[in-house]
Formats: C-alpha cells, structure tokens, sequence
C-alpha cells in the first residue's frame, strides 16, 4: 500500500497539538474524576425520534425497552429524512422544538433531568453549508461556512445563537481545560449527545444488543493501534502536527497494554496486514481516506475509529467510509467527522480509552470528555449509556 495521505490541518494544529501532548504527559488528572459523580442515567437520556421515518420510531421504541428509558424520554421531531439538511430547516424542525422543550422552565439543560440527547437512526446527520450572498450584496448570509453535524450543534443547544456558527467552539469540558474558564458558553449547558444509527435498521438494533452484552460480561478483546510513522521517523519530525497525533496514537497502545490488554501496535506507513487484529476490542488508527480497510475482526461490543477527513459524510447507502463500514462490520462505537475537522478537534486517543477505563465511564461522557471542539463536525455512534469496562473481562481473546 502506497504512503497514507494526512489529515488537513490548519497552522495552529501544531501548536494546539503540542500543547496537548504536554498536558497528557500529566494525564493522570483524568483519573481524579468520580465516575459516579459523572454517571448517567436511563431516565437522564432524550431520546430523539423522526416521526417522519417509520424506522427511526422502531429504535426509539426499541432503545427505550432494552435500557429501561422512561416512556415520557421520548420526543418527536418532524423533519426530512434525508441525511443532510440545511440549517434553515434544522432550527426549525429539530434546533427550535428541542430546544424550547430542555432549555426554558423546569428543564435547563443538563443541570436539569436531562443530560444526554440520543438520536435516532432516520434523523438527519448533518447540516449543509451554504455560500449564499445577501441579494445585492456581498456580505455572505449568517449561515456561510457554517457545516456541522447535528449532533455537534445539539450539544450547546441552551447556547444556540449566542456565538458565530462558522467555525467551532474550543470545548470548556475537555479534560485540560477544565479548569479553564469559558465565555462562549456555559459548562453546566452542554448535552453529552450520541445517536444509534448505521448502514440498515438491524445494526442499529445490534448496536444497542452488543454494548448490554458487552456491560453484562465485559469488553473482551484485544487492542489494535494503527500509528503510521516509526520512532526513528516521528523524532525526525519533531513539531509536526502528524507526528505529534501519530505519538497520541502510541501512548494510546502503551496505555492499554500498561492496563493487561493485550494490544498490537502498527509503527509503519502501511496498514494492519489482514488477520493481524482478530477479535478487537479497542482500534484507533489512520489514514485511509474513505476507504475502509477490512483487516480486523471485532470483538462484540468493540469501539474503533478512524482519523480521517470524512469518514462520516453519510452512514447509509453504499460508501466506503470508515464509519458506516466499521459499524457494518461489527463495531459497537464509532467516531467520525461529517466534513472536514481539522486535526486538532479529533477526540485524543489516549485520554479517550483512560476515562473509559480507569474511570469506568459510559462512552458518551468520555467522548464529552476527551472531544477538543463543539458546535463541529464530529459525532458519536453509540449507545450512550455503555460502560465497557463496568465489568472486568476474564478472558481478552
């Protein structure tokens, strides 16, 4: 395989990056957090259903029952089915009704009864970008350069509209900037949003079926760690963005085998060779564009991604994208981007699997967690309530 591409970065990628590699040398920070502090609840989680797609009322209906949510923890939305619409119709069908129902009155975001916002497979993914201009004028409408995901937008939905929406919001909760304060928006507002959606109706359901085994006996698996440069290349680098996420990518496998997970660790430009990771549990790697590689098998509740550009432009139809293929395939989680991200907003790997590890933390909060930008373009496919390592697993692989 021919050297793999690199994501785009913008100039500050290395600097942000770099002050971040600086900040996990202390990552132990992380695991002063409580797990039950920042624990979630069944009847804490909205679940979102598009009255509009039959299926979408299947999952909703079918989530709820397998997690015990509240019949009341339903809301319906009425919006197109389509995966991308533009952000007109998005603060009218799905922004402003949610809204209006968790930020005014009794419920004020997640300091109320609600903190987490689970989307169903049927409701739109992302919002478009639109260049259009002012007529007879050349001041570009308020919704230019402004794609996200919904998902991302959702979670400073209390907040929506009191900051610009081209570009994103540095996330106040990301564990380095905790103690950080913020003026774009208010820690205590922000939603953990997550959806259970895929490439067909029956993932969605094996989604939610998996993470309840998986809690139930244990995430049993190995680690699998796709970096891309080897030591002797990544000192050579020095500064570089690439270099300095690819040594994230290393801390990562040395944090898993540090905790009994027995993890392989790819330092070269090709990927995993096909039948290198059986029975994976936890795999971050890169970078194929668009093109999901088959190499591993997946263990039954396993969490994987992929850094790339835009391997979540669309979960449905027949792409080749990482995320829908790696849910296809049998992945329980996955993280991906609708557009371009940026370098610097993937989730940091490493302090990723710690807090699901050492913190014993549901994926939705250590996504929150671990996720450098807001009001973006990521998103998380995944049963929020997961905690993968509740249980230990007696067996890996």
């Amino acid at each position: 395989m021919q050297d793999r591409p690199s994501p785009t970065y913008t100039k500050r990628s290395a600097k942000i990056l770099l002050a971040a590699r600086f900040i996990l040398v202390s990552i132990f920070l992380a695991c002063t957090i409580s797990s039950n502090a920042l624990g979630l609840e069944p009847k804490q989680v909205l679940v979102i259903v598009n009255d509009n797609v039959s299926d979408s009322r299947l999952i909703g209906n079918y989530y709820i029952k397998r997690r015990n949510v509240p019949d009341g923890n339903v809301f319906h939305i009425s919006c197109p089915s389509k995966e991308e619409i533009p952000r007109s119709v998005f603060e009218a069908k799905i922004e402003g009704p949610l809204r209006k129902h968790l930020c005014s009155g009794r419920s004020k975001g997640p300091s109320g009864a609600i903190k987490c916002i689970l989307l169903t497979y049927g409701v739109p993914l992302r919002i478009k970008q639109e260049k259009k201009m002012d007529k007879g004028s050349k001041t570009p409408l308020k919704f230019a350069n402004s794609c996200a995901s919904v998902d991302s937008e959702l979670m400073t939905l209390c907040d929506y509209g009191s900051y610009p929406l081209k570009g994103w919001i540095p996330n106040p909760l990301l564990v380095s900037a905790r103690n950080k304060p913020s003026t774009s928006i208010q820690k205590d507002r922000i939603f953990m949003v997550s959806r259970i959606d895929g490439p067909d109706i029956e993932t969605a359901k094996r989604i939610i079926d998996d993470a309840i085994y998986a809690e139930k006996n244990g995430l049993c698996g190995r680690g699998c760690l796709d970096c891309r440069y080897s030591s002797t290349e990544r000192r050579s680098r020095a500064n570089d963005a690439y270099s300095i996420f690819d040594g994230m990518i290393l801390k990562a496998g040395q944090f898993l085998n540090s905790r009994g997970i027995p993890t392989v660790i790819n330092q070269s430009d090709k990927l995993f060779e096909k039948g290198e990771c059986e029975n994976c549990a936890l795999y971050c790697g890169w970078y194929s564009l668009s093109r999901y590689v088959d190499t591993c098998s997946w263990a039954k509740g396993a969490i994987a991604y992929h850094v790339a550009s835009s391997e979540c432009v669309s979960l449905h139809g027949k792409n080749n994208q990482w995320c829908r293929m790696l849910l296809k395939k049998g992945a329980c989680v996955t993280i991906g981007p609708v557009a371009e991200p940026y370098l610097q907003t993937f989730p940091y790997p490493e302090l990723f699997f710690r807090l699901l590890l050492d913190n014993a933390l549901c994926v939705a909060r250590a996504y929150l967690l671990s996720l450098p930008a807001l009001s973006w373009k990521m998103i998380l496919v995944a049963d929020p309530l997961y905690r993968p390592f509740i249980h230990s697993c007696r067996k890996r692989y």
